[in-house]
């Protein structure tokens, strides 16, 4: 028989009790947020449960102290056969007794199974068969562990109601705790040695995660008892920047520890300077590059929202030192320089933005970069011939050419003909039979363009000339028939001997004729001037004697 569907129809819950039912032999594999885990059911009980993320039994016993953790490793090294357990003989040695031992796993796997029941996501599938020692713990195997179905259930369905009540309390497993009593009060109802245990392990060093999992047979157990500490205030949470303190105190000799501690402090204060710098300093150290450049990340956005733009533009470059290949760091650092208006850099940080989405296959992104580097640099050939290609590169090889044929336009009337020649091989790159650019770059080589623009140049120079040359003339000729005019006003004043018989009145007004004639001219303007001034000049003489 197989059976196989979506948790979203069917709840496990269900699918358990059916099996159980119908007493099935196999395995049923879930599989959800990117883990698979599987139970394996002998005659509709429960008896292994394996798991990506479930550790060993034995290295649970190392966390829950049972067991040395360099014994187990020699253990290990000296065993020759991988599919045979280990348990039976470190029980021989007497490092702990078979029931003890068996007790530990059946309230492990307890615990694991009720964790497992609340999964309400993911695709499931049963098949019959038995279990393999490459899927399931072999140590489990070994001890013929077994949970019926039906109490289990009820179990499970009890600690996820109970479970929302403490999330109240303890609302992140990342939170660390100090105790502030080193036992618990007596008044209290929960299990005192536990308290005692946990107490003991608070001292901020741990997360919430890492104490439940030192109780990996009681873990629910001891999550109840932390919730309840804290209702009573055995115990404190640690803030972030004792947070810090603590990662300060473990870093040099427990770097990889420090950093778990400023992890679990960026989860309760994600925008903590203290925090994201040390974990960049010491992520760096341990050349874990990805989450130091993170932490530079976030830094530069606090800085930015701050003002502080140069710390910001520090801690974006060494972001993009430590991880190269992120092109979300680089478009944050162009962005940084458009906005600071330095466009060296935008053009350096541009190009290199555009190698790294090119080497990735990212030609759009590259087209929309480039884009933004023609702005800043509108005269750059190199710049406009890598977005034709990128253009061309996306589909858009019309776009890409009649771009560049405004651009071989626009060098070709500022005279620039090399130039232009390689913007239309440039094309033919992009469509090799482009009839256009061929006849453009035939007529560059046969000099048509230089003609051209020679012969413009001499019609400028033409109407140049004669847009002087004519107003001159016009004056000239105006000049000549005033010249003529003045001399038919002398003639008519030596004629009528108008000066002789003191008349000078009468001779004034005839050269004045002459001058409101002709007003512009050089003849009005010097001398019949001085003539009217030498004749006004009598007249004033004459009047006064």
């Amino acid at each position: 028989m197989s059976m196989q569907g979506d948790l979203a129809t069917l709840e496990l819950a269900d699918i358990i009790q059916n099996l159980e039912m119908h007493r099935r032999t196999g395995s049923l594999v879930v599989e959800a947020a990117g883990a698979t885990s599987r139970i394996f059911f002998d005659a509709g009980v429960i008896t292994l449960l394996g798991s990506s993320r479930r550790p060993n039994l034995l290295d649970d016993l190392v966390h829950a102290g049972w067991l040395d953790a360099q014994v187990l490793a020699k253990a290990r090294k000296s065993r020759r056969n991988r599919e045979r357990p280990l348990l039976p003989s470190l029980i021989k040695k007497g490092l702990f007794e078979a029931e003890s031992v068996k007790e530990f796993a059946q309230a492990r796997l307890t615990e694991d199974v009720c964790d497992f029941l609340a999964q309400e996501r993911g695709s499931f599938d049963f098949t019959r068969g038995e279990p393999t020692h490459d899927v399931f713990d072999v140590e489990e195997q070994h001890l013929g562990l077994s949970l019926a179905a039906g109490p289990i259930l009820f179990e499970a369905a009890r600690r996820q109601d109970q479970g929302a009540l403490l999330r109240v309390r303890i609302a992140s497993d990342a939170t660390h705790y100090v105790a502030t009593t080193d036992t618990p009060p007596q008044e209290v109802e929960c299990d005192q040695e536990l308290a005692a245990e946990i107490l003991v392990r608070l001292n901020g060093t741990r997360s919430v995660r890492e104490l439940v999992r030192a109780f990996p047979d009681r873990r629910f157990a001891a999550f109840e008892t932390l919730a309840t500490l804290v209702t009573i205030g055995a115990v404190e949470a640690s803030g972030p920047d004792e947070l810090l303190d603590v990662a300060r105190s473990e870093a040099e000799i427990r770097p990889e520890r420090a950093l778990a501690i400023l992890r679990d402090g960026l989860k309760i204060a994600p925008q903590h300077p203290g925090l994201l710098d040390a974990i960049a300093i010491l992520s760096t150290r341990l050349e874990e590059n990805t989450c130091a450049a993170d932490a530079h990340k976030v830094l530069a956005h606090l800085q930015l929202e701050q003002g502080e733009s140069d710390g910001a533009r520090d801690n974006l470059m060494r972001a993009c030192s430590l991880k190269p290949d992120d092109p979300a760091i680089r478009e944050r650092v162009l962005a940084l320089a458009n906005a600071e208006g330095r466009s060296e850099d935008i053009v350096q940080i541009g190009q290199e933005l555009v190698e790294l989405y090119t080497r990735l296959g990212m030609q759009g992104k590259a087209a929309t970069v480039l884009e933004r580097l023609v702005q800043v640099q509108p005269d750059s050939f190199t710049l406009r011939r890598k977005l034709a290609t990128a253009r061309a590169d996306c589909g858009d090889a019309e776009v890409a050419v009649s771009e560049l044929r405004r651009y071989g336009r626009e060098l070709l009337s500022n005279s620039d003909d090399r130039g232009a020649r390689r913007v239309q091989k440039e094309i033919l790159a992009i469509v090799p039979k482009d009839k256009r650019a061929r006849k453009t770059i035939q007529q560059i080589d046969n000099a048509t363009f230089k003609r051209r623009r020679m012969q413009r140049k001499r019609l400028i120079r033409w109407a140049v000339t004669a847009g002087i040359a004519l107003p001159l003339g016009l004056l000239l000729t105006q000049d000549i028939a005033a010249r003529f005019a003045y001399a038919r006003a002398n003639r008519d004043v030596i004629e009528l001997e108008l000066i002789e018989n003191r008349r000078y009145a009468i001779a004034i007004d005839l050269l004045s004729e002459v001058r409101e004639e002709y007003p512009l001219t050089l003849t009005s303007g010097l001398s019949v001037r001085r003539h009217i001034a030498l004749l006004a000049a009598k007249l004033v003489d004459d009047l006064d004697s």
